[in-house]
């Protein structure tokens, strides 16, 4: 409910309550973070047990929610093969659906319109405006987990779109965000170009269009964060 009521209809939610939906979502994303690190510490060679106790610190502040969601996925059934891909890169993820889902319209508030006019928000632009930024300090952390991904299966630009979301949200980019955007949009510049050029590219997938998105958000990106392209 609190994700529908985020995601579909913001503008009639009370700001109070808007604050208060908007925090507990952070929330989950917090958790997500949490377990990103536990796998990932599995996957580079500890046992379950290891990783919890490197990370055993986290683990004491955090709620007993939290503590249980991370201990649903971490046993040994699951630290391998495609699934511990996926919880690897589930902070970043989680910031990518936030981005078109749950925080689309308080990223992008002008998106908001019926029948082409912009919504009326209960809310102020100003708090509007603080969400956004909220939304972008606290997710930068996926910005310093991300990894290239080695699945071409996945359409490149796909990570472009949530750094251009947290860029253009940060009241200042830190020197080691700038450092990490740029291996982003370098990534996605490779990727693109070694997709475009294979032979077989996947039929329903327009080479252009992808490289013409990719392109809009990259230049949207160089000014927000210093990032020199290398296209």
């Amino acid at each position: 409910m609190r994700e529908h009521l985020l995601g579909s209809v913001p503008w009639h939610i009370e700001p109070a309550l808007l604050e208060e939906v908007a925090a507990h979502d952070l929330e989950s994303f917090e958790r997500t973070v949490l377990l990103t690190r536990i796998f990932r510490a599995c996957r580079d060679g500890l046992t379950p047990m290891q990783a919890q106790e490197r990370y055993a610190e986290e683990l004491a502040t955090a709620s007993q929610e939290e503590r249980d969601y991370v201990e649903r996925f971490v046993d040994e059934e699951m630290q391998s093969g495609y699934l511990q891909d996926v919880i690897c890169r589930s902070a970043v993820a989680w910031v990518e659906r936030a981005g078109k889902g749950s925080w689309r319209f308080l990223l992008n508030p002008g998106e908001a319109q019926r029948f082409g006019r912009p919504r009326e928000w209960l809310a102020s632009q100003e708090l509007v405006a603080a969400l956004g930024t909220r939304f972008a300090t606290v997710c930068l952390t996926a910005l310093s987990l991300w990894e290239p991904d080695p699945d071409s299966r996945h359409p490149v630009v796909r990570d472009l779109g949530w750094l251009q979301a947290l860029l253009v949200h940060l009241p200042e980019v830190p020197e080691e965000a700038r450092q990490k955007a740029r291996l982003v949009v370098q990534e996605a510049q490779r990727a693109l170009s070694a997709r475009t050029g294979a032979r077989g590219y996947p039929s329903g997938h327009s080479a252009w269009e992808e490289k013409r998105r990719a392109k809009e958000l990259i230049d949207s990106i160089i000014p927000l964060g210093s990032v020199s392209p290398i296209m």
